[in-house]
């Protein structure tokens, strides 16, 4: 966040034609929670790439990676681990400056924030630095010179299969780390190689888990929509342990159909997985989203679109409280400045009735905005029933005013509360 914070707009629009382009847009730094990291690992079936979720193995895809990191999971192929020569125009800017082309990657912030490098390499600079600290990170926390050659040609990156060497770098540190737990038995730090932000976000998107940025609407890739997440060992413990409002498989949204690279990534999963997989119609019938939808994956669909409803409710509810706090925030300042208005007024003489101007001033009424619910039936209370139960909208309940004809005008502030239905 800091660094995107330094870049100038000429850097910025030279990243925007990049597939990390994406990275300007984070609204906050986002780490993986040790705890949950734990759990995961513990979950890991090297063999299905799946993580065991209850009674259910829950496949880890390439689809999940062009969804969460918006990266293309076709074109040419990426080789982290091969040899190099040492000529790319990166390395011989890490080997002018710090003397190495494998410097740690804390030298590598120090170095793109230098006012000397140009623009081009400054956008080369920052890209090393999003594979030395997000994509690729090792647990040497050094920069890998293997991948710096291929930002020599800055026009043609689009053209590789990134979200392809996400997942298998990712995959193999998870399968080295599962094999290092099972070894030590529980003993010692857990090391883990890859992109361990992207396997949080995995957690939280197919388990229901975590609490997204509220204020994000319709967010492309996923991961721009979640903030850090604080995941216990108990609570992580308990959502691998259940499967019943597990997704096997995410939806792809209408907005995210529009893209590329899910609409590649959607037919990586039907060569790997099957033809079964579970879209949302578009609003133009078209793409994809067509194929006929099997019973299990209708009831994938379902439980996704109840959560998007709650997202959508979340942020309805958020938006009509900061109102409320703001017409609060005006009621006390007029209720303070009354009591000020009533002592400084003469009081009438006792022989003479009171004129107009001499009348006391009492508080001011204020109209203020009332909520209405119909249907109360002269009770104190107004509520308004959802669908409740498992992956329902809950109940809203408002509290406050007098009921009259069947319905509740609420010109005071009660109680404002949303209970949710998880």
């Amino acid at each position: 966040m800091d660094v995107n914070k330094s870049l100038s707009e000429e850097c910025k629009s030279q990243l925007q034609t990049t597939p990390f382009g994406w990275l300007l847009n984070l609204h906050c730094n986002i780490e993986a929670s040790g705890r949950m990291l734990e759990v995961m690992v513990a979950s890991w079936n090297a063999d299905a790439r799946a993580f065991q979720v209850g009674d259910r193995l829950i496949p880890f895809t390439l689809y999940d990676i062009a969804l969460i990191l918006g990266l293309p999971v076709r074109g040419e192929p990426i080789d982290c681990n091969q040899s190099h020569s040492g000529g790319s125009v990166v390395e011989k800017l890490l080997n002018r400056h710090l003397k190495t082309t494998s410097p740690e990657r804390t030298q590598l912030v120090t170095l793109l924030t230098k006012p000397s490098i140009q623009v081009p390499n400054r956008v080369r600079l920052y890209i090393a630095l999003v594979f030395s600290y997000f994509l690729f990170p090792t647990t040497s926390k050094k920069v890998n010179p293997s991948l710096l050659p291929l930002l020599d040609d800055r026009a043609n990156l689009g053209r590789y299969a990134w979200g392809k060497a996400v997942y298998d770098f990712l995959v193999s540190g998870l399968s080295r780390a599962a094999s290092s737990m099972q070894a030590k038995k529980g003993r010692g730090n857990l090391h883990i190689q890859g992109c361990t932000a992207l396997l949080q976000i995995w957690a939280c998107e197919h388990l229901g888990i975590g609490q997204k940025n509220a204020e994000i609407n319709q967010p492309f890739p996923r991961f721009l929509a979640w903030t850090h997440q604080r995941m216990y060992t108990k609570k992580a413990r308990e959502a691998f342990s259940n499967s019943a409002n597990v997704l096997s498989v995410l939806v792809a949204m209408p907005w995210e159909q529009e893209f590329n690279v899910v609409e590649e990534a959607m037919e990586t999963l039907q060569e790997t997985h099957g033809s079964s997989h579970p879209t949302i119609s578009r609003d133009d019938g078209a793409g994809p989203s067509n194929r006929t939808q099997t019973p299990s994956n209708q009831l994938q669909l379902e439980l996704q679109a109840e959560r998007a409803e709650r997202e959508a409710l979340a942020r309805q509810v958020g938006r009509l409280k900061d109102e409320l706090d703001h017409v609060k925030g005006l009621v006390a300042t007029v209720l303070e400045s009354s009591p000020n208005i009533q002592q400084n007024q003469t009081p009438p003489s006792q022989n003479q009735p009171p004129s107009q101007s001499q009348l006391p001033i009492q508080t001011p009424i204020v109209d203020l905005p009332s909520f209405t619910v119909q249907g109360c039936q002269e009770r104190q209370s107004c509520q308004k029933e959802g669908q409740g139960g498992d992956g329902g909208l809950g109940k809203l309940t408002i509290k406050a005013g007098q009921c009259r004809g069947g319905s509740c005008s609420c010109g005071g502030f009660g109680e404002f509360t949303i209970k949710g239905g998880y």
